[in-house]
């Protein structure tokens, strides 16, 4: 069928719509949103050259900032000499990263199992943890927690409104609050071979823990003969202000994951890091070997990527970074918050990784839109079912005040423009959340200018439909 492709963004959403995400590309364009075309440091540019501040930074993948020049060099001399090989075979590109992530890991996490994503090493862990604790059937996990969408990692996945149509609760999880030191007590057995967390909770809810719940659930672990999993898929390599998020307890998880800015963004990687007498215990009960490596989690560009983004986030101390700005941008955004207590509820977060959390899902989408207008990005937790999403504010941690400053200042203008309106206006409208995607597109379309203050909601009638390319920023 031909297409016409003069208009690039047009075509884009087409595309997008027809072969992902339906419901985010009617969003994308009832919010007139930006097609990103190129990005480069800490900023995105779109199809009319206009710049944003990335302090999404790919959800925290892009730690380093987008298009990192160290990075990309070590990839282009490992992609000249050699891409990929089957994982039995030894190279120096994965051998160098294995023992660089055995030498910065806490305590004897010095077993290293190469992977293409976070989800992957989810069901690894999984397989490991099983292979360990042979007798035992149950694990336990956070209603709150996101561990991956591969259907492994659903069942310890808590968000329901993400595993309800694939899968049926699992009876062998059990779900408790995230921080609830008494429930994770109750909910550890005899029958319980691995408890799943993070150090902090990302998705759409970013909580940071009370102080020494980590620590807390790591000696029930041990007293009980439980594996404890960490997912530091987010919060590993410096986001919360240490290496790992575990230190900040001067915790040894049985196994760690870690991801996104592993490899600085360029290409998909993964890791799984376990303690050498559980990598025993599952080799044992697994005939001698775990063959868990994979094609692509274990090539060398993707090797030699990881190693040169590791390398440079500590050889400029980033953690450090995260740990000396992280109070700023927490208290400079809570000064913002404490202004509009009709729109945002709390914010919250460690180091460089903090959710502003709003009255709900509408106001979120809202701040998202508005921030974009004022040249900014942030992440959006497009949950619709958490009554307090959490809007992510995850710069690259490589940032810098100036940085901080101008996003601060972005979230303000963002919050006065849109307490223009009665709180109740959006608790009503927040109803229509649920079936947004079902609704006209020039209705979309429509509230998303009102939001941004393209329009106002005082006209008799909505114009006529514009054309979805239509994209303007004054």
């Amino acid at each position: 069928m031909n297409r016409d492709t003069t208009n690039p963004r047009q075509s884009l959403l087409e595309r997008y719509q027809r072969h992902y995400n339906p419901p985010l590309a009617i969003m994308l364009r009832a919010g007139r949103c930006p097609l990103e075309e190129t990005a480069q440091g800490h900023y995105i540019v779109d199809e009319r050259g206009h710049r944003y501040l990335d302090f999404s930074a790919g959800y925290g993948v892009f730690g380093l900032g987008h298009l990192d020049p160290d990075v990309q060099r070590a990839a282009q001399r490992q992609l000249a000499a050699l891409a990929a090989v089957p994982p039995a075979t030894r190279t120096e590109a994965r051998d160098r990263l294995r023992d660089l992530l055995a030498r910065l890991a806490p305590g004897d996490l010095d077993r290293v199992v190469l992977t293409g994503s976070g989800s992957e090493s989810t069901e690894v862990a999984q397989r490991i943890a099983g292979l360990a604790r042979p007798d035992r059937t149950a694990t336990v996990a956070v209603t709150t927690g996101y561990h991956g969408k591969t259907l492994g990692a659903m069942a310890v996945l808590g968000q329901r409104h993400l595993t309800d149509p694939f899968l049926d609760a699992d009876a062998s999880t059990r779900f408790v609050p995230f921080g609830d030191l008494a429930a994770i007590d109750a909910a550890i057995d005899a029958d319980v071979a691995a408890v799943y967390l993070e150090p902090v909770v990302g998705g759409g809810y970013v909580t940071v823990p009370p102080p020494g719940y980590l620590a807390a659930v790591a000696r029930l672990c041990a007293e009980r003969g439980a594996l404890l999993v960490v997912d530091e898929v987010q919060t590993g390599f410096g986001r919360t202000g240490t290496m790992f998020g575990v230190d900040h307890d001067a915790v040894v998880p049985d196994i760690l994951l870690v991801s996104k800015a592993m490899s600085g963004g360029h290409v998909p990687m993964s890791a799984v890091l376990v303690r050498a007498r559980v990598y025993a215990e599952a080799c044992g009960n697994a005939g001698g070997a775990l063959p868990f490596d994979t094609e692509m989690g274990t090539s060398p560009l993707a090797c030699a990527a990881a190693t040169a983004a590791i390398e440079k986030i500590v050889r400029e101390d980033l953690p450090g970074n995260a740990a000396r700005l992280g109070p700023y941008l927490l208290t400079r955004l809570r000064a913002v918050a404490g202004k509009y207590p009709k729109l945002v509820r709390e914010v919250d977060g460690r180091g460089l990784m903090v959710g502003v959390k709003v009255a709900n899902p509408l106001v979120e989408q809202a701040i998202w839109l508005q921030m974009i207008r004022h040249g900014v990005m942030t992440g959006i937790s497009m949950n619709t079912v958490a009554r307090n999403p959490a809007l992510r504010i995850f710069p690259p941690l490589t940032v810098g005040v100036d940085e901080i400053d101008v996003t601060v200042e972005a979230l303000d203008a963002s919050l006065t423009e849109l307490s223009r309106y009665p709180a109740i206006c959006y608790r009503a409208l927040n109803h229509l959340m649920r079936v947004q995607y079902h609704l006209p597109q020039w209705f979309l379309t429509y509230g998303a200018d009102v939001l941004t203050s393209r329009r106002t909601v005082l006209r008799a009638r909505p114009p006529a439909p514009r054309s979805p390319v239509a994209y303007v920023t004054d």
